[in-house]
């Protein structure tokens, strides 16, 4: 939805496609922070590889570099090709940029989830990426995504007069 400067929230068709239900974070105030305060974005670099997206159990915050996910870690097809020794590359599932990032998003929110010390594995390993990867990869094939045709059905129905004051 978007909501105009009258305050009328209206229908934006335009981002259903590939959305996702982002799963709610049980019992805590994840902050997502997408862009710093001043513009730049949140991603960090660490042993010379930019990492766009991490959470940060001590402020609780998801660091999420959209633009770059959905730029050129998608375009490379970054799932494919994992930087890390001895993570596994994921299923070539991935079609759009949205998916790519849902999908990376989901990833954050299982650490969010699940810790290192949960599954009695050390943090940053690549046996704890794979965990996560696994669950976000389960949570992702679950979830119901929006397709073109309910989005097309809802703007014909829209536009067509049909009891369209009723829908807006």
């Amino acid at each position: 939805w978007t909501k105009t400067d009258n305050g009328l929230y209206l229908a934006n068709t335009e981002q259903w496609a590939d959305n996702i239900y982002v799963p709610e974070i049980e019992g805590q105030t994840v902050r997502i922070v997408e862009l710093n305060e001043d513009g730049t974005p949140v991603g960090k670099t660490r042993n010379g590889r930019y990492i766009p997206a991490a959470y940060d159990p001590k402020t609780n915050t998801i660091r999420f570099d959209r633009d770059y996910i959905e730029g050129p870690m998608f375009e490379s097809k970054a799932w494919l090709n994992p930087q890390v020794e001895g993570v596994e590359a994921l299923p070539d599932i991935f079609k759009t940029p949205k998916q790519w990032s849902n999908f990376v998003m989901l990833h954050e929110i299982m650490h969010t989830r699940v810790s290192a010390d949960d599954l009695g594995l050390p943090p940053r390993s690549a046996e704890y990426e794979n965990r996560i990867n696994q669950m976000a990869l389960e949570e992702y094939r679950n979830q119901q995504t929006v397709n073109q045709e309910t989005v097309q059905t809802f703007r014909t129905a829209l536009n067509s007069g049909v009891l369209n004051t009723i829908m807006s």
